[in-house]
């Protein structure tokens, strides 16, 4: 799955340290998550859109 979790971090100033707390992963996870190198958890994708107040679905990229 692709991600606009960076992007949408970024615009509203969120260090990748800080969502990693918020998610309790270490920085790396988060940027292993970013680069899609990491699937994200259903969990971790409610998580990340309550933190950046946006829909699950804003986090994804859909390829048609």
């Amino acid at each position: 799955m692709t991600t606009k979790i960076k992007e949408m971090r970024k615009n509203k100033g969120i260090t990748q340290e800080k969502l990693g707390i918020v998610l309790d992963l270490p920085q790396q996870k988060v940027s292993e998550l970013e680069l899609g190198k990491r699937k994200i958890k259903l969990d971790e994708a409610v998580k990340i859109a309550d933190f950046l107040n946006v829909k699950v679905d804003d986090l994804v990229i859909r390829k048609n």
